[in-house]
């Protein structure tokens, strides 16, 4: 990856956080969120296998969904880059 996409790809990381922190839905997803992992961690407190393993699993989802996040960015550039050059009312004179 470019430096011009890394560039871009923190930009949408912090233009999206602030989106974020602003969306009631996110919030009360991620409210649920916490709250769930809290009364899972409060069951099975003395099981460490168990939690060890659910972390594990919770780890590998969440570098999936990173990696899809950043795939559908880069296609959702390439798509706009793509479309920006199309030339597709040229000669129609109701668009000089």
């Amino acid at each position: 990856m470019n430096d011009t996409l890394r560039m871009l790809e923190k930009l949408l990381m912090v233009i999206h956080g602030e989106l974020r922190n602003r969306d009631p839905v996110w919030t009360d997803l991620a409210y649920s969120r916490e709250m769930a992992h809290e009364r899972f961690l409060r069951a099975y407190q003395d099981d460490k296998v168990l939690i060890s393993a659910v972390i594990e699993l919770i780890d590998a989802h969440d570098r999936v969904t990173a990696h899809e996040a950043e795939v559908d960015f880069l296609l959702g550039l390439q798509m706009g880059l793509e479309l920006g050059q199309l030339d597709f009312l040229r000669g129609i004179d109701a668009f000089p």
